[in-house]
């Protein structure tokens, strides 16, 4: 349900269901804290998207994805001047 809702962007909406899907222990937890950080950066929630694109590297499946989400995250907060 988080997915959908983060593809139909409401991001706000998204974040809870994704977070619920962690608790019931889904196995793509690094495809989740992916959606975690991009619904967060839409909403441009710099420093919880990049707590969450952090996560999203643990998991060797979306490592590599997650880094360039990572600089993006950052650059993005750079040019608005927001500290992470």
């Amino acid at each position: 349900q988080g997915m959908l809702l983060k593809q139909d962007e409401q991001f706000s909406k998204a974040i809870p269901a994704l977070k619920k899907s962690l608790e019931l222990g889904v196995k793509n937890e690094g495809r989740i804290y992916m959606s975690i950080a991009e619904s967060y950066f839409y909403l441009e929630k710099y420093k919880k998207a990049h707590v969450a694109i952090n996560k999203a590297m643990e998991d060797p499946k979306s490592r590599k994805a997650a880094k360039g989400w990572k600089g993006f995250i950052v650059d993005t907060a750079r040019r608005k001047k927001v500290s992470i």
